[in-house]
């Protein structure tokens, strides 16, 4: 029988990751969760969100229970959607200690049709829509907060996104969310677009498994992470954030660069 997609992660699991993790990983369980875990899952949702410091910091699914079931549903399952409106389907990695849920991560893996498939925000062309994944929602228990659990599983479901095929790797970051901003982009995303997805301001980070994308570091303009009008603006003209200044008070302030059209011609050509 052919390992599944969990399964031929196991080595990746078992190496050192691209940051250093606390050494209380070890003794943390990882698995694909399933319909037989919606409850623990919903329950610890609900606890995590009524604790956000800040709402906008994540926004509940119109539809959270079936949206939720798609993503824990196997994926040769049909789930008998209408054409029109296609449910997006996915995986979700939960982390046990000790037999309980403490932590877990989304990975969407949108049609390219779909409307919200976040690849047509980035510079690809539109045949390679079926090449994007969605590095979806991902929480993390407030007691098991500051020990490399949201870094573990972002780093697992670009692997995991790998062997679905899905070489584009996209996310949805409230601009407000520094913290996963910061470990997005530590693990190589970048910020390709700011801008206003239903009412929400957002940032959507990406990156490119196959063809890393480059910009040109000749040249650098900042932005305070709380001027949305001026992100906006550069990421119209071309501009990415390719990485932030902390401060030992306030909020950090990102960097930008321009996007080299060089990496688009070449990923056309390929």
């Amino acid at each position: 029988m052919p390992p599944t997609a969990f399964e031929q992660m196991t080595p990746f699991l078992q190496q050192p990751f691209q940051q250093p993790l606390s050494r209380h990983l070890r003794g943390y369980d990882l698995r694909l969760l399933t319909l037989d875990d919606l409850d623990i899952l919903v329950a610890m949702r609900n606890e995590v969100l009524a604790h956000l410091p800040n709402p906008d910091l994540h926004m509940r699914e119109p539809n959270e229970i079936e949206y939720l079931r798609a993503h824990l549903t196997p994926l040769t399952t049909n789930l008998g959607t209408a054409p029109e409106h296609p449910m997006e389907r996915g995986e979700i990695i939960g982390v046990f200690d000790k037999g309980q849920l403490v932590a877990y991560g989304m990975l969407g893996l949108p049609l390219p049709e779909a409307e919200d498939n976040l690849g047509k925000l980035l510079p690809i062309p539109p045949e390679t829509y079926c090449q994007v994944a969605h590095i979806a929602g991902c929480m993390v228990r407030e007691d098991m907060r500051g020990q490399g659990l949201q870094r573990l599983l972002l780093a697992a479901r670009l692997v995991l996104a790998k062997i679905h095929g899905r070489t584009v790797c996209a996310a949805r970051v409230s601009m407000h969310n520094h913290a996963s901003r910061r470990n997005m982009q530590r693990q190589g995303m970048h910020i390709a677009w700011v801008g206003d997805i239903k009412g929400l301001k957002r940032h959507i980070l990406g990156i490119h498994l196959g063809q890393p994308w480059s910009f040109d570091n000749t040249q650098a303009l900042l932005a305070s992470s709380e001027d949305f009008d001026r992100q906006q603006t550069l990421s119209q003209q071309g501009w990415w954030g390719v990485g932030e200044i902390e401060h030992a008070s306030g909020s950090p302030t990102l960097v930008f660069e321009k996007f080299s059209t060089g990496t688009l011609l070449a990923e056309r050509q390929a």
